[in-house]
């Protein structure tokens, strides 16, 4: 409903001005291409409107928007419609919108009538990813007063940049993934120039955070729908955690996808063979360096459990014949850094060589054992080379 401005200090001359009027509607400018429930924002219409319900939850919006943060440069403007239904105030004075710490100020004339297309400029634009949500509050201020007017609702997610083609030339980037990435993992307020803290905690997330298990007893297929070289990604189901074991592909395919929706490019490696592999933390299980310890049990199920080499161990003697190891591995590399949320995690502290180093046993004689459960030799009995592939990645993000 239309608002009576109180005043908050009076005129020298004791008159008392004020405004009764209302926001009818904003518009972000110049946002990046965004979709929420898989349909398109569209740029041309209003974010919030007087009229439509809006509210998404108790405090997101249906149509949110998505801006650069400041390290891109130019300016971040909306455009609003102020309906002054009544008025004592003659010319023009300061629109004043502020959420959180975002202040949008512009000029506007204060007598009666419908204004439209009133520009509002953000006065300091953020330098870290964020999220505002909630309700922008507007205020008309004049020479000597501040004068409330009504709220909108309203939410606006910060990024570093344009993100991944996959979503730019498609719908946009998903707002439900920059909720996700935001809360619950937990992304926000990163700054530009520690863009690798944001993957970081993208990883350790994918790794810790969801409760996956790696797919020990299952040969370590995906669940996700991606393979080795990368594919399309059931983006939807993995935020949902529909299944609850993932593999190396489901991982990288996720850290590459969310890092892309903050505008982080990252590349697809294939590393194959990879071997077998130093203890490490694999995903849901812990310490581990016999990633098919299930599917082991099952292929040979004949074998003692009471055996001190049984390889239903996820810890086992490197040199156990039936212990397993990766035919090949995926991850992400980001800044000729590693990243990999399989295990470990890998947070992109690494180089090719010492991530190598940290994760495939290499003093291991099961290399040169063609009794081992996994052979890693070719029909010259020489030990096969690991291969690093640059592949496609992720294709397309699923609904």
């Amino acid at each position: 409903m239309p608002q009576l401005g109180e005043s908050v200090c009076k005129a020298s001359d004791s008159k008392i001005e004020f405004i009764r009027g209302e926001i009818v509607s904003i518009t972000f400018l110049d946002t990046i291409k965004a979709c929420r429930a898989d349909t398109v924002i569209d740029p041309k219409i209003p974010h919030w409107k007087k009229g439509e319900d809006l509210a998404d939850g108790v405090i997101n919006s249906k149509r949110p928007a998505v801006y650069l943060v400041k390290k891109d440069g130019g300016e971040r403007k909306a455009k609003v419609t102020v309906d002054i239904i009544e008025s004592n105030i003659s010319g023009d004075g300061k629109l004043i919108g502020r959420i959180g710490c975002l202040c949008f100020e512009g000029k506007c004339s204060f007598d009666a009538g419908l204004h439209e297309n009133i520009e509002v400029k953000l006065v300091d634009i953020p330098t870290a990813i964020s999220w505002f949500r909630g309700n922008i509050f507007w205020g008309a201020e004049t020479s000597n007063q501040c004068l409330s007017l009504n709220s909108t609702r309203v939410e606006l997610f910060f990024i570093f940049s344009t993100p991944i083609d996959i979503f730019q030339k498609k719908k946009g980037v998903w707002i439900e993934a920059l909720r996700y990435l935001f809360n619950p993992a937990g992304a926000n307020l990163v700054n530009t120039e520690k863009e690798y803290d944001a993957v970081a905690k993208i990883t350790r997330h994918c790794h810790s955070g969801k409760g996956l298990k790696y797919d020990s007893a299952g040969g370590g297929g995906s669940s996700y729908n991606v393979g080795p070289y990368g594919g399309d990604f059931m983006l939807k189901l993995y935020m949902s955690r529909m299944h609850k074991y993932a593999n190396c592909y489901d991982q990288a395919a996720a850290v590459q996808i969310f890092a892309g929706c903050l505008g982080i490019s990252t590349k697809w490696i294939l590393l194959q063979p990879f071997g077998y592999i130093i203890c490490t933390d694999l995903l849901g299980y812990g310490r581990c360096n016999n990633p098919f310890f299930l599917f082991a049990r099952q292929e040979k199920p004949w074998i003692s459990r009471n055996d001190k080499n049984d390889d239903t161990s996820k810890e086992i003697d490197i040199n156990n014949q039936n212990r397993t190891g990766f035919g090949n591995h995926a991850f992400v590399i980001y800044a000729g850094k590693i990243i990999d949320a399989c295990g470990g995690p890998h947070i992109g502290d690494e180089g090719k060589d010492e991530y190598v180093a940290k994760s495939i046993d290499k003093s291991t004689i099961l290399y040169k054992d063609p009794n081992a459960y996994f052979n890693f030799i070719n029909r010259w009995g020489e030990t096969i080379p690991p291969d690093w592939k640059i592949c496609q990645g992720v294709t397309s993000a699923v609904w």
